[in-house]
């Protein structure tokens, strides 16, 4: 399992973040879409993907 991260998502008004811990880039993706209220455009791009058996921290301010 790894975690992927879209850090410029659904960027209509401000930038957006979404994730998701997954097998695969496409599944992350299906697990996304199924939990958005509608379709998401920004999925397309190339996620970043990290492993699992490490620590991470990440942090993302809000705001333009």
């Amino acid at each position: 399992m790894r975690l992927y991260v879209w850090d410029d998502y659904e960027t209509d008004y401000t930038p957006g973040l979404a994730f998701a811990i997954a097998e695969s880039a496409d599944h992350a993706r299906k697990l996304i879409t199924a939990e958005a209220s509608y379709p998401p455009k920004s999925l397309k791009e190339r996620p970043k993907s990290y492993r699992l058996d490490v620590p991470r921290a990440f942090q993302q301010s809000g705001g333009s």
